[in-house]
């Protein structure tokens, strides 16, 4: 959590410890079962949270009537100006929250899917009275939400329609978007993901016998459900055409980091610093790098990147990630049925208009983003591990579906890191994509 200062930003941790540091807040500008390490927080764990969350804004509180005048005479103005300075082209609007009030909506929200047995859609009856009560964005730019309490910033968003971008800028989202949509065809679906587990009397129910809703795919590496390993990549399907996809979009994943890297940094720098920070020092390897070895050329960044497609939606959930920074990007793709079954290609003409739904929703601030009246490319910031927030249902006609994507630490995935390397690095518990490669190629042999 954050405050600004006139001469730098103030971090609270949830004891209410100040924190100081240089940068300035307004920087901002169907196969195997293969568990997602993008684990959220138990419905107990979640309520206990929300707990202590009061008692931390009743610190909060005692923290701004104790901080100098600088905090207290916190200007609206003032960080609007500041805000345009640094986006001046880009920034379309600030908005303020107060998370002790939207909590008691969260809660709500809550309530609404418990008495449910699937995530909420944004035309559902049960929501309609909180959904005149949120903010929805829709409009191109730059949007920055700021807690009214704390001042923090707690969620950003830029929606950059392809007409407004150059064409250099269209051909580098194109590859981007391209290699990610390719990648989704040549992996099999991740089947246990806790975010999709209900609040009510479905969470009773065994994983496998639970309703999935859309699709989500990994890319990179994960902590390991394999014997005798302790983090492995994501694998390819075992036929040849997926492995061959499978290896023509590895190669190109750095440019694809570069572009979440550029990404963040450019929405909120400071959040970009953090995971480079943390990255670095921990030796985490980019969800882009072809080994595990401490040498490679590719830069520590986000250990996973999730790909969501075909309705993906979940519940009001909490990431149980290593740190509170998560980034995203959001776009409609075109489905071209060809003689291997799917293709997904970026087509101007198909944007989010088509498919039905699917707003994401951060219920902690009664902040969301209806995509469904917005185009193009759109990127976001949350704090996954800190706020309530979930993907609505949504309806896609057949020539179309939304991807979703998000980059962050995970906690099993960095911890999965740090036993590596504790345990001298050794080679044998890891499996690279490269393996994955190798191995699939080798199997297919053997049964030819």
């Amino acid at each position: 959590m954050s405050v600004e200062t006139s001469n730098e930003a103030v971090d609270f941790d949830i004891t209410g410890t100040l924190l100081f540091h240089s940068d300035d807040l307004l920087d901002h500008e169907e196969g195997e079962i293969i568990e997602s390490d993008h684990d959220s927080l138990s419905v107990p764990e979640e309520k206990l949270k929300r707990k202590v969350y009061r008692v931390y804004h009743i610190v909060c509180k005692l923290l701004r009537i104790l901080t100098d005048a600088s905090y207290q005479n916190f200007d609206r103005k003032r960080r609007r100006k500041l805000a345009k300075e640094y986006r001046a082209k880009e920034l379309s609007d600030i908005h303020d929250a107060i998370e002790e009030e939207s909590l008691l909506k969260a809660n709500k929200l809550l309530s609404i899917e418990e008495e449910g047995i699937e995530p909420l859609s944004p035309n559902d009856d049960r929501f309609q009275a909180l959904k005149k009560e949120t903010t929805w964005i829709t409009k191109p730019g730059v949007h920055l939400v700021f807690d009214e309490t704390t001042k923090a910033f707690v969620f950003g968003c830029k929606i950059e329609p392809y007409s407004s971008m150059t064409e250099s800028r269209f051909n580098e989202v194109k590859f981007v978007l391209s290699t990610i949509m390719d990648y989704t065809t040549a992996v099999n679906n991740i089947t246990i993901n806790s975010s999709q587990k209900p609040h009510g009397i479905e969470h009773k129910k065994k994983s496998s016998e639970r309703k999935r809703f859309g699709k989500m795919f990994g890319a990179g590496w994960h902590n390991s459900m394999e014997e005798g390993k302790t983090i492995v990549a994501y694998a390819p399907k075992s036929n040849i055409h997926s492995i061959n996809i499978y290896e023509d979009c590895i190669k190109k994943f750095p440019k694809v980091a570069q572009f979440y890297r550029d990404g963040l940094l450019g929405l909120f720098p400071g959040g970009g610093k953090k995971i480079d920070e943390f990255s670095m020092s921990e030796k985490i390897p980019s969800f882009a790098a072809l080994n595990l070895d401490g040498d490679s050329s590719e830069r520590p960044f986000a250990n996973s990147l999730t790909i969501t497609r075909d309705d993906f939606s979940n519940y009001q959930h909490m990431d149980a990630d290593e740190i509170d920074v998560a980034y995203g990007l959001w776009w409609a793709g075109k489905k071209e049925f060809v003689k291997n079954g799917v293709r997904y290609v970026l087509d101007p003409k198909i944007d989010h208009q088509a498919i039905k739904g699917g707003s994401f929703l951060v219920g902690s601030y009664g902040v969301g983003v209806d995509f469904e009246k917005s185009n193009g490319l759109i990127s976001l910031y949350w704090r996954g591990k800190f706020d309530f927030h979930s993907t609505m249902a949504s309806t896609s006609p057949e020539h179309a579906t939304r991807f979703g994507t998000s980059i962050q630490l995970t906690s099993k995935g960095t911890s999965a890191v740090n036993r590596f390397w504790t345990n001298s690095a050794r080679q044998s518990t890891v499996t690279t994509p490269l393996d994955r490669i190798q191995v699939g190629r080798e199997r297919i042999q053997r049964k030819a």
